[in-house]
């Protein structure tokens, strides 16, 4: 099914979007700053090496929405695309959209080491460019700044934010919950959502996860985060019900909160308290989560099972910890990382890994999730290899609570079961 975000972003402008046009060639860096303006694009800055474009990051207070970058440089010396991939985590990008004539292995480490480096990728276009897919790109990027007033949505890189920053945040409320359809690749009917946090500051804009989760988490702010967002999506779930609706919402939940064994039933008492069956959420823990202070873990996940909370292991694959326990685990549904979903249809081998987890999965009897669906390609691999639930720009961008009831509305002629 084609993206509604698409067809509903197209109609929007892009003179207040910011590009940087990162390639050696003066030829096709031409060609691709014309492309640009002729798309609308505001503000267009060029560097001829990756050299050239740290400097434009450093010296730029704004920052970007995308960067498209060339990996391969012709001078030796100059930095190459891959060297900037690493060197670009400490800027503010928006997002990043590789370019090269690369061989497909080596096009697709360099996405996994965008994606290790934490750079938020949109895609990758293979030379000779293809202008038509990168401006569908361009339109899905959801931390682009459009016609001046949407929020912006900004990159991996932010300014230094203290305890105090964060504590009036809390204190007013400023961080909510968006979420992000999820979709039944068996039968391309909505399927729930994701519930992830949001900080709307007041100057910065729509600020993402990692601009604030690991300070709340060393400076002890998390548990109060988790149950502020926790208490939103309740009620939104009872909106939701009041539509007719009856929606699925998986929240993350941090392996420090999850650590402590009496969240259960906190958590439960709260669901109580909004009077939200707990049949319709589901926990998500990372891997990483399981190395640390397992027996607590385990104590903790058991417990919500018994108050039944489904728990969703996320990132799966990412590393052998969660191999090692997963038989151990009380875990319901397994949430295949998007490392993966960006490369298994066009690289063998990463297809036959996913092909491989989605069996385990399946033999385990375990509802199976992919995140980061970015094109009907991704999706269409994804259900011939037997996955359950998709999710990913693909289908939708996270969105406030008051836009999904429209959203189903007009992707699959508004469900009222539980899927």
């Amino acid at each position: 099914m084609r993206s509604l975000n698409t067809g509903l972003l197209a109609a929007r402008e892009f003179d207040q979007y910011r590009v940087m046009v990162l390639e050696d060639n003066e030829l096709q860096r031409a060609v691709l700053v014309a492309a640009l303006r002729s798309m609308g694009v505001g503000y267009i800055a060029e560097a001829s090496s990756g050299d050239d474009a740290i400097a434009l990051l450093a010296g730029d207070g704004q920052g970007f929405d995308t960067i498209l970058c060339d990996l391969q440089m012709e001078d030796s010396h100059a930095m190459d695309g891959i060297e900037f991939i690493r060197e670009a985590r400490e800027y503010r990008i928006g997002s990043l959209i590789l370019v090269s004539a690369l061989d497909e292995d080596l096009f697709a480490c360099a996405e996994m080491l965008a994606y290790g480096y934490g750079l938020p990728l949109i895609g990758r276009l293979s030379k000779p460019l293809n202008m038509q897919k990168l401006r569908e790109m361009l339109v899905i990027n959801p931390r682009r700044r459009v016609g001046g007033g949407d929020a912006k949505y900004s990159g991996t890189s932010s300014p230094t934010w203290t305890r105090n920053d964060l504590k009036q945040a809390l204190r007013r409320g400023e961080f909510r919950a968006h979420f992000q359809p999820k979709v039944s690749l068996i039968t391309g009917k909505f399927a729930g959502v994701e519930a992830l946090a949001r900080w709307h500051h007041p100057e910065e804009g729509i600020l993402l996860p990692s601009h604030f989760i690991a300070l709340m988490e060393s400076d002890d702010m998390i548990e109060e985060l988790t149950e502020q967002l926790y208490r939103q999506l309740l009620i939104s779930i009872k909106d939701w019900s009041s539509q007719g609706l009856q929606v699925r919402v998986a929240f993350n939940a941090s392996s420090l909160t999850l650590q402590d064994v009496l969240i259960p039933n906190r958590l439960r008492a709260i669901a109580d308290e909004h009077r939200v069956n707990t049949g319709l959420l589901t926990v998500e823990l990372t891997e990483s989560a399981i190395a640390q202070k397992f027996h607590g873990l385990l104590e903790s996940l058991t417990r919500l099972r018994m108050h039944g909370f489904g728990v969703s292991l996320d990132d799966f694959g990412t590393g052998y910890a969660s191999l090692q326990q997963l038989c151990n685990m009380p875990v319901t549904e397994v949430k295949i990382d998007r490392s993966f979903v960006a490369s298994a249809a066009q690289r063998p081998r990463t297809g036959l890994v996913m092909e491989a987890m989605i069996a385990l999965a399946k033999k385990l009897d375990l509802k199976i999730v992919a995140e980061g669906i970015e094109n009907a390609g991704d999706a269409e691999f994804l259900r011939a290899a037997g996955c359950d639930i998709g999710q990913g720009f693909h289908y939708s961008r996270a969105m406030p609570a008051d836009l999904l009831a429209p959203w189903i509305a007009a992707y699959d002629g508004m469900s009222h079961k539980v899927i």
